[in-house]
């Protein structure tokens, strides 16, 4: 009766015990842009970070970024979202000497949400002078939070 205790309490010692902890897909909302800015105008990034199902995901760094086109994406904008997930900031619109900003958010996943990423809206800044802005709400910072 002792060597089956044994040999029972051994295999029971030798299973290996594996936790899984709960990962959600994370679902980012950039909401729409206007299309075309006029240099010195300012843009507002906004937008909401959620799980599949439905919860807000809060204190999540959201990069806004320009992809280009055979090259690194470059970070325009850090913001961190707020306890209901939403996230908002502003930046300054700079002309470029050819083409336009397609300029998208993205989530790079962390802790239990994994990494999401958002429509690509393309904007075009011309000109100078500011158009479709409210320069008294301009954020000299790049990075705000609505925390």
């Amino acid at each position: 009766m002792k060597p089956i205790v044994i040999i029972t309490i051994a295999f029971v010692l030798l299973i290996p015990i594996t936790v899984f902890a709960q990962s959600y897909t994370g679902v980012l909302k950039l909401d729409s842009i206007p299309s075309n800015f006029k240099e010195g105008g300012i843009i507002t990034f906004s937008g909401t970070l959620t799980t599949t199902d439905g919860k807000s995901v809060s204190d999540a760094t959201i990069y806004i970024k320009d992809d280009v086109d055979f090259g690194r994406d470059t970070v325009v904008v850090t913001v961190t979202t707020d306890k209901s997930g939403k996230f908002s900031a502003t930046w300054k619109a700079i002309s470029r000497t050819s083409g336009s900003y397609d300029f998208y958010a993205i989530y790079e996943g962390g802790g239990d949400v994994s990494k999401s990423k958002s429509v690509i809206y393309t904007v075009t800044v011309s000109g100078s002078g500011p158009a479709n802005s409210d320069l008294s709400s301009y954020s000299e910072s790049s990075q705000y939070s609505t925390a």
